[in-house]
């Protein structure tokens, strides 16, 4: 872990923070999306794979990238390092496969796309990467 890459991960996950909340407050206060880029996002926010067990699928985003920006703050301690920076790895392998999952609902279950979703599905992909490197460049140091 570097400072660089863990400053790349507090970055991309308060703008994916941002985006769910932004979601989730649409979500739960049924206020329409404002979606100028494309016009799907009513489509996929009111179809009935935006709630799982009961709870919006935005909110899960809240909790993943609030999750990561905590974790963020952990690691700059060296006693928990090791720990956070394994436990960052495998939230974004969750958060990457869970966006390829809604990405293909997107595109071949509800017909429509989302421009929020699709800027939180290209965020998740870029954490996963700089997890993924980080990963590689700590088992490298290992050997």
């Amino acid at each position: 872990m570097t400072k660089k890459t863990n400053r790349l991960i507090l970055i991309f996950a308060l703008v994916g923070l941002i985006v769910s909340l932004y979601l989730s407050y649409t979500k739960l206060s049924g206020v329409p999306i404002q979606c100028n880029i494309l016009s799907g996002c009513q489509t996929v926010e009111s179809s009935t794979y935006s709630i799982m067990f009961g709870i919006p699928v935005a909110v899960y985003g809240v909790i993943f990238y609030l999750s990561l920006v905590i974790a963020t703050f952990f690691r700059v301690s060296a006693k928990y390092r090791f720990l956070v920076t394994k436990l960052i790895f495998i939230a974004t392998v969750f958060g990457f496969l869970f966006s390829i999952y809604l990405t293909y609902l997107e595109l071949y279950v509800i017909f429509a796309i989302c421009i929020y979703c699709v800027l939180s599905a290209v965020i998740s992909t870029i954490l996963f990467f700089i997890s993924l490197y980080e990963t590689i460049m700590d088992s490298r140091l290992l050997r």
